[in-house]
């Protein structure tokens, strides 16, 4: 099997590459391809089909998403890697299910480099580094009574606030949930 390189589309997975190596984050680069008006891959693979005069059911969307901005940082197909077998089944109808990696069959160097290994690899470490600080902010109060006050109107749980403009309070789930849906 070989693979054809799409110069236009290559060309944005190394701009992604390099946006992310500059430090930004996932939503800012599909913010930024959105704004440029760059085809999503989905997009480029309906356009495809659609050129073969292929039948093509898939609804697309001009939007990049933050899923497709991580999978194309994390697919190793971009330094000419093929994976196989990263999805199985055990009856023809039954549900999917992912292997681990080690499960995979992988060829290495069988297809033409997008990335060089350096950048790729350099990106994976970034992506780990990036993705292990939890930092959620400073709990500056003590929240002992989150999981045994109920608010008495509804029956929700209460979840303690420490805001800075707000005294130490605890709210219903229900409303904090209404709130923050509403913004």
């Amino acid at each position: 099997m070989t693979f054809e390189i799409e110069p236009a589309e290559s060309e944005v997975v190394r701009k992604v590459f390099e946006l992310y190596g500059d430090g930004w984050g996932y939503k800012k680069i599909a913010n930024h391809l959105t704004s440029l008006n760059i085809p999503t891959p989905c997009m480029n693979e309906k356009t495809r089909k659609e050129a073969r005069g292929e039948e093509s059911k898939r609804a697309t969307r001009p939007e990049w998403s933050i899923v497709a901005v991580e999978g194309i940082l994390r697919n190793d197909f971009y330094i000419g890697t093929l994976r196989q077998g990263k999805c199985t089944r055990k009856k023809i109808n039954g549900k999917d299910m992912k292997p681990e990696d080690a499960e995979h069959i992988v060829f290495e160097n069988n297809h033409e480099l997008i990335v060089d290994y350096l950048t790729f690899a350099a990106t994976q470490e970034q992506l780990k580094r990036r993705s292990t600080h939890h930092y959620r902010g400073v709990k500056k109060y003590d929240t002992a009574y989150t999981s045994w006050l109920f608010c008495g109107d509804c029956g929700s749980p209460m979840f303690s606030r420490s805001r800075s403009n707000l005294a130490p309070s605890y709210i219903c789930g229900t409303y904090q949930f209404a709130e923050n849906a509403a913004r």
